[in-house]
């Protein structure tokens, strides 16, 4: 279930040309997308967080808003459709129609055992994606790596 205070809806049209409803919800801090056919079955979700970092400029430090992928899942069955590469498209759009400065995320334990598959699929959408070493401080066991876009 979305939890959000603007609800829109808009339909989409995948690879093989099914057509499927995409409802997003959005409140100052987070943004949600769910994806479901027109028969009533989820096919893929994202939310996305809205926080504040510190970026290095020059002498000062400088808080740009970012917008952090929470979660992005898409439904063993509908993989290799385009859901993913709409939602996290979606995401981005938002990021740059609310103004921030990038968005980012991280890469867990759980995606371990494909990685490959994720480089590439954050890679073409515009990501830079970073595998950390076991001595990297993000590194806690349960975080293995992480993605970015900066505008």
């Amino acid at each position: 279930m979305i939890i959000g205070d603007v609800f829109r809806q808009f339909p989409w049209r995948d690879r093989r040309g099914v057509t499927w409803d995409v409802s997003v919800a959005e409140s100052v801090t987070q943004v949600s997308w769910h994806t479901e056919s027109r028969h009533g079955f989820g096919i893929g979700k994202a939310t996305v967080r809205i926080r504040e970092v510190e970026f290095p400029d020059l002498e000062t430090r400088v808080h740009l808003p970012i917008a952090h992928i929470v979660d992005l899942q898409v439904s063993d069955h509908m993989e290799n459709r385009g859901v993913g590469s709409m939602l996290v498209r979606q995401i981005v759009e938002e990021c740059r129609r609310r103004g921030h400065s990038g968005v980012g995320g991280d890469l867990s334990r759980q995606d371990r055992d494909h990685f490959d598959k994720l480089k590439h699929f954050y890679e073409k959408l515009g990501f830079t994606v970073e595998f950390y070493g076991a001595d990297h401080p993000a590194n806690d066991g349960t975080i293995l790596g992480s993605i970015k876009m900066m505008f």
